[in-house]
Order: C-alpha cells, then structure tokens, then sequence
C-alpha cells in the first residue's frame, strides 16, 4: 500500500489497524508532528493544542484558523513586521526555571540570520554584555535593529 497523498485534517473514522506501507517512515511520528499553529491573539502564534474543539470538529473552521507552520500563522497576525512564537515542543523553553524569569532582567538578543528570531535566553556570547547593540529592552526594539527587512521572530523563554 501507498502513504495517503493527501491526509485528511480532522480525525479518521475508521483507522488504519495494520502499517499502511511496507517500508518504515523516514520522520517518525510524534507528539508533536500533529500539532497545528494556532494565532493567540497579541501578535502571538502557538502550537499548543489547547484551542476550540470545533476547529477540528468542523474543518471549513479549522481551515480558517490552524496552520501548518509558525511562519503561516504569523503572516496572519495584527504585526506584520514581529510575531510572538510559543512553541510547546522547544525543549529549550521548557528547561527554563521560573525563577530565571523573576530574578533577572531579561534583554532580548538576536540568534542568527537564518532565523531571524529574537530572544530572551541566555543562550549568546558573553561579551555582548559589554557591547551596545546587541541587547535590547524590549523584543521590538531587537527586531527593527536586526531583522527590519522582514518578519521577525520573538521568543520568550519565560512562557
């Protein structure tokens, strides 16, 4: 049997009970190669899956609202110049403590060029701290120094 072409969005009625090809996948599933991307208002795009049931119940609905990647979602949303992205499957994120959030003033910092993301981690080279230009108050102000060309990611470890 072939992989389906075209995989239906919401769940299937009648699933399959057998493999339905007799070679092994290339990219296993996982929890989170189903998820969608979701806008949570506030220039913020997700992939939790805590959203309306009836987004899936009724896909016409679903179709209007999921997407299939961050950068889908985010052409939608109200900033078209930065967008918030909470993704629940970076372990990065997760790893932070709360109280990393609490203790410290958080500056905002570019990664690289490719991502075009602008965060709060503490992951970047220590000698940005003596260096204008390279940490920034606000995300907003990381993005129109190092990505005003285009969309810019933000991520914010303390999610």
């Amino acid at each position: 049997r072939n992989p389906t072409a075209e995989p239906t969005s919401g769940p299937t009625r009648n699933p399959t009970t057998e493999p339905t090809s007799d070679e092994p996948t290339t990219s296993p599933t996982t929890a989170c190669s189903g998820l969608r991307w979701h806008y949570a208002n506030h220039g913020e795009c997700t992939n939790d899956p805590d959203y309306p049931l009836l987004w899936d119940v009724r896909p016409e609905l679903g179709a209007r609202f999921l997407y299939d990647s961050a950068e889908s979602c985010c052409a939608t949303n109200d900033h078209p110049e930065w967008c918030i992205l909470t993704d629940v499957c970076d372990a990065s994120m997760a790893a932070v403590p709360m109280f990393y959030c609490v203790t410290r003033e958080m500056k905002y910092h570019p990664t690289t060029p490719g991502e075009r993301t602008c965060t709060n981690s503490e992951e970047y080279p220590v000698a940005w701290n003596d260096n204008d230009g390279f940490l920034f108050e606000s995300a907003q102000d990381c993005c129109a120094a190092y990505y005003s060309d285009g969309l810019c990611f933000i991520k914010n470890v303390c999610y």
